[in-house]
């Protein structure tokens, strides 16, 4: 008879396994400190004083171990300093679930916890102060399906994206990376007063003598530039996570209705009259508005202020609908 086959999901490859393992030689048994997440002073203060606590409880004890743990400390809203040992924990509690590729994903109350503790980690390195003393410049960063740009000094000072909107027409990478440039220098005048000083571009020095001969939006993008353009990336662990994976704009808003929420209607009228039902609760507001869709625009902004949880919406303006759903990924209102 012949032998079942079984169905075999494939993450990579594998070699065969040795026989020995090679021993270890320690140059030292000393610990070596890295800065590969450099604290400020005002942290690193926080970080030693949450240790010392920590010890004096007993939950954690000295170690000689030649592996070090990373830590990080988390403001909290009241103030006060919270310790965050170690990232991968979280990570860790995201991927809990069945081992089954084909399985239903849910987020679990954990996993949303240890999302919540990572985007505040990573929020923690963000930086609006721009110290025209100190090196800063444009970085263009070539993640997936499209290229991102971030204004970086030792943290990112603004990052730039393309439109979330897909486009008609289709461009090859290296015409979206000649929009990004264009969009950061821009936006380094609008927000820092200045260019950039150099502008840091996935491409090789080959590769920017063809671009500038045969693409025309890569010579306009870089038209009267006084800086210098570079292809050399910093060792830097967030620009490097930034290359390699692709941003995705999360969003509130949805386009199916969300099982048993508040249902609100909305509607405005020319008189500046703006109307909304919630739960069977009527509620009217005067503008002084003379456009219905301004009214009506009134009228979901009284909503979101006074339903705090969600609420599937009903309006008969699609001019409102469309806008509510783009609102989110619009860099700039007007």
């Amino acid at each position: 008879s012949r032998p079942k086959r079984l169905g075999v999901f494939s993450l990579g490859t594998s070699d065969s396994p040795v026989t020995h393992a090679d021993p270890i030689d320690w140059k030292s048994e000393e610990p070596v400190w890295v800065d590969q997440w450099p604290l400020t002073q005002e942290k690193l203060s926080a970080a030693q004083q949450l240790v010392q606590e920590q010890l004096r409880l007993g939950h954690i004890e000295p170690s000689t171990s030649a592996w070090n743990s990373p830590i990080f400390v988390i403001k909290k809203k009241s103030g006060k300093w919270r310790l965050l040992q170690d990232l991968r924990k979280p990570l860790f509690d995201i991927l809990k679930g069945d081992s089954d590729p084909a399985s239903p994903r849910t987020l679990s109350l954990e996993g949303r916890t240890a999302l919540q503790s990572i985007e505040e980690a990573i929020r923690q390195q963000q930086i609006t102060y721009c110290d025209y003393q100190q090196s800063w410049g444009l970085y263009i960063l070539p993640t997936p399906r499209a290229p991102t740009g971030v204004l970086y000094q030792d943290k990112p000072l603004r990052w730039i994206y393309l439109s979330a909107t897909p486009t008609k027409h289709l461009l090859p990478y290296y015409e979206l990376v000649a929009k990004i440039v264009a969009k950061g220098r821009h936006e380094a005048i609008q927000y820092f007063g200045m260019e950039p000083p150099f502008i840091c571009v996935p491409y090789a020095l080959e590769q920017q003598d063809w671009l500038f001969q045969f693409s025309d939006n890569w010579s306009i993008a870089f038209a009267n530039y006084p800086g210098r353009i570079t292809h050399h990336y910093p060792s830097d662990k967030l620009l490097q996570f930034a290359s390699s994976h692709a941003f995705i704009f999360p969003k509130i808003v949805r386009r199916q209705p969300i099982p048993e929420a508040t249902l609100i209607f909305t509607d405005g009228s020319s008189n500046g009259t703006a109307a909304l039902i919630i739960n069977h609760q009527t509620y009217y507001a005067q503008t002084s508005f003379s456009s219905a869709q301004v009214v009506e625009f009134f009228a979901v902004h009284q909503a979101l202020l006074t339903v705090p949880t969600s609420f599937n919406l009903f309006t008969d303006s699609s001019y409102v609908v469309g806008a509510l759903q783009m609102i989110e990924t619009v860099p700039i209102i007007g």
